[in-house]
């Protein structure tokens, strides 16, 4: 199955589980289904940082944005410290070290791994090598039964109601000015298609601030989008790994400084005369 479809961990009550992928998504389902299970084993091709929601007693992304002046190197550096600091490293509990930098890949927000796999609760294990029935053989020779996989490996972006040939943003590069406006394809918007280091929300109300000003006649582009889409690819927020998981990710308060300058430069709105009671209700 994949993590699409789990809902809740009652299922899995007595179950051999194995949990594919090292997201947000596996490791939330692979804590939660060993509460119950009678063992969950988690599966990772390759290593990834675990980064805990709190950090020195502060919400971990509270703590970011309060650093987020310092240089990225400082900061990248200073994360990764405080995190061999307070966890540790990946490979005292059995797990995979990292091949990139943090922030080469989604971070994966998570406190509770670490502990459940200390606790023997979860069960680390290396890459798939092949299914047989319900036998897993893994790439260091060994083997398992399993009564259910999770796969938690993430989700292609597809818009099966638009024919490829009008627009395609499943392979890379995905060419949206400010992850919203394709260049050719006038009034539609892709609202909320990107991965922040961050909370979406915020980032996604500015979005569609913006695109109703572009409706309205308020805003438009400094130049041709084609340019502008060149500029943003060529220099990313945060580079990281080749994949097609990696396309649409942004840093989190950087993005939305880039809207907001572009919502600043929109005209304002015009001012429609109502009675006063009316004029005072749409103030508020």
């Amino acid at each position: 199955m994949h993590s699409h479809d789990y809902k809740r961990a009652a299922p899995f009550a007595g179950k051999r589980v194995l949990v594919i992928g090292g997201g947000n998504s596996a490791c939330d389902v692979a804590v939660e289904t060993s509460r119950v299970s009678k063992h969950t084993y988690i599966s990772w091709r390759r290593g990834y940082y675990l980064i805990p929601k709190f950090i020195l007693g502060e919400p971990v992304d509270k703590f970011y944005y309060r650093h987020r002046k310092w240089p990225q190197w400082a900061q990248l550096r200073g994360l990764k410290f405080l995190l061999n600091l307070i966890q540790g490293k990946n490979s005292a509990i059995g797990l995979p070290e990292p091949d990139h930098e943090i922030f080469g890949s989604h971070p994966t927000l998570n406190s509770d791994l670490y502990l459940a796999i200390r606790h023997g609760k979860v069960l680390p294990t290396g890459d798939i090598d092949r299914f047989d029935g319900k036998t897993v053989h893994f790439v260091d020779g060994s083997s398992r039964e399993f009564d259910t996989v999770v796969a938690c490996t993430g989700f292609k972006i597809t818009h099966p109601f638009l024919d490829k040939s009008v627009l395609d943003l499943s392979t890379s590069p995905v060419r949206l000015y400010e992850k919203m406006i394709p260049e050719n394809l006038p009034n539609l918007y892709f609202i909320g298609l990107f991965q922040p280091l961050g909370c979406i929300w915020p980032g996604a109300e500015l979005q569609a601030k913006l695109a109703a000003r572009h409706l309205a006649g308020l805003w438009t582009p400094k130049r041709p989008l084609k340019a502008l889409i060149d500029a943003e690819l060529a220099d990313p927020d945060v580079h990281q790994v080749e994949s097609p998981r990696h396309t649409i990710t942004v840093n989190d308060m950087a993005f939305r400084a880039r809207l907001k300058a572009q919502i600043a430069r929109s005209k304002p709105a015009p001012v429609h005369r109502t009675s006063p009671g009316l004029a005072s209700i749409a103030a508020e």
